[in-house]
């Protein structure tokens, strides 16, 4: 059971060009679960160099390299069966030219396989917090800040946490201008990090005491690289009955611009500083970041399960407009549902559209690994990408086709489009998905579960979301109260 995992996509264009003869060679490193992967570009050259070429090396094997040719418009060249065993790769481009001599290179990607089943090696998603990265902060200068975040733990006591992150936007925000599905971040460094017990408030400081830091490798420091995705080492803390776990690392970018990859998160509380002040235990330098979430994408603990479920959706799967540390929304009740044997990670993402996870990018190689997938997606199509139903439908298709070539022993479970007062034709097409998602839906999902039967009025009014469901301000995302009923849906259809 193979899948392939995009780890870089970067589409910023770069060359080699001089008046006069030179030697030019430009390169990065990011670090690599050790595997196989396929290193590819797109290529143009005028000719005439001594050497031309695009180079891997330094990823525990000999060297490996293919030439870029002569051409006038985009050619792709690629190097395959890279086989990482030191965790590295360098990735280069190597010209030796005369003058007046040029090559220019774009879009490089890097792609891997891997059993799906090893991604959690032998851990668990220990919250249901949706930390899918929709945003990328964006300053006008260099800076370093200290971030803070308090997590209500799937299973309170003492265990061993590995933190994940991906250097990359899942998904699109908006119209795209801020943050775009599969946009890398670029580099910056993690100064120092650490896991605590967050006490029983989160106010910005941590139980005296019980800091414990976290550890990349070798070192309680890591630079990170553009499109990197990586794990922290073990670390132990014990986190007693009703307590949080909180987070904290200091943070240092190198330029200014677009960063480090975020969520944009209103159900947790979460603190910033400006400087160094990973180490401290007091809340005093701490202010809140109101919707800022600066964290890893996985909090995993050591809890061998007998399956890994995903929940992959929009805003109304990650809960947004729910209140604020209560974790009310379905998927968190659904998880409190379910024994502690199974392990949830809510990829929930704002704005999130089908049209960002069948891109096939780096959001939807996290849903591959699991067990089992549930898909709740199409709100944001209708409302904010304009896509038609049969758009939609196309998208979803390719979506549960990637899941199954990857990973054949996946159950997917299909979510109909939850209501979200749509009038006109956002209205039509919302009926038309539905209706073949009921029907007919795509080959290769094993199951449907109707939420929009759930949240929506009675017929005809179904297109609307049941009044007492609305969250303040007549907000068609589903509040707490909402949040039960569907999860008391689900699982009794579970």
């Amino acid at each position: 059971m193979l899948a392939a995992i995009l780890f870089i996509r970067i589409k910023r264009e770069g060359g080699h060009w001089k008046a006069s003869s030179y030697t030019v060679y430009t390169y990065q490193t990011p670090s690599l679960e050790n595997g196989t992967y396929t290193l590819s570009a797109w290529v143009k050259s005028s000719g005439g160099q001594r050497e031309a070429r695009m180079v891997a090396k330094n990823y525990g094997v000999t060297e490996m390299s293919v030439n870029i040719p002569a051409a006038s418009s985009y050619t792709r060249i690629s190097i395959p069966n890279i086989n990482v065993t030191n965790g590295y790769l360098e990735i280069g481009f190597y010209s030796v030219g005369n003058g007046g001599n040029w090559i220019t290179f774009d879009n490089i990607e890097l792609t891997g396989e891997r059993s799906a089943n090893t991604f959690y090696g032998g851990k668990a998603s220990g919250t249901v917090l949706g930390t899918s990265n929709n945003k990328i902060i964006n300053f006008v200068t260099p800076f370093t800040y200290t971030y803070r975040t308090y997590i209500k733990p799937h299973e309170y006591g003492d265990f061993m946490w590995s933190l994940w992150y991906s250097n990359s936007v899942d998904s699109t925000w908006a119209d795209g201008a801020l943050a775009y599905a599969n946009q890398p971040g670029s580099t910056w460094r993690i100064d120092a990090a650490y896991v605590a017990d967050g006490g029983t408030s989160p106010d910005g400081s941590v139980v005296s005491g019980t800091q414990q830091q976290v550890s990349y490798g070798a070192s309680t420091s890591k630079l990170v690289r553009p499109g990197e995705t990586f794990w922290s080492n073990p670390v132990q803390i014990n986190i007693p009955s009703g307590h949080y776990l909180a987070f904290t690392w200091t943070i240092a970018t190198y330029a200014s611009g677009s960063t480090i990859p975020y969520t944009y998160n209103s159900m947790v509380t979460a603190f910033q500083a400006n400087g160094s002040y990973a180490g401290s235990e007091s809340g005093t330098p701490f202010s809140n970041t109101g919707d800022y979430l600066v964290a890893p994408n996985l909090f995993a603990y050591n809890k061998p399960v007998t399956k890994n479920i995903a929940f992959l959706g929009d805003s109304i799967t990650q809960g947004i407009s729910t209140t604020r540390d209560a974790y009310a929304y379905w998927v968190s009740k659904i998880a409190d549902g379910m024994p502690t044997d199974k392990g949830i990670w809510n990829l929930g993402s704002g704005y999130a559209r089908a049209q960002d996870a069948a891109s096939d990018g780096r959001w939807l190689n996290k849903v591959k690994t699991n067990d089992e997938i549930n898909i709740c997606l199409g709100v944001n199509d209708i409302g904010t990408g304009v896509r038609t139903a049969s758009q939609i439908v196309a998208d979803l298709t390719t979506i549960v086709s990637k899941i199954k070539q990857e990973n054949p022993s996946a159950t997917v479970i299909l979510f109909t489009i939850p209501p979200f007062n749509f009038t006109a034709a956002a209205e039509t097409t919302w009926r038309s998905v539905n209706q073949t998602i009921r029907t007919s839906p795509p080959a290769g999902v094993d199951r449907v579960f109707d939420i929009a039967a759930v949240l929506s009025q009675a017929a005809p009014n179904d297109n609307n979301i049941q009044v007492q469901y609305l969250s303040p301000n007549n907000d068609p995302h589903p509040n707490g109260l909402a949040g039960t009923a569907v999860a008391n849906a689900y699982l009794s259809w579970y």
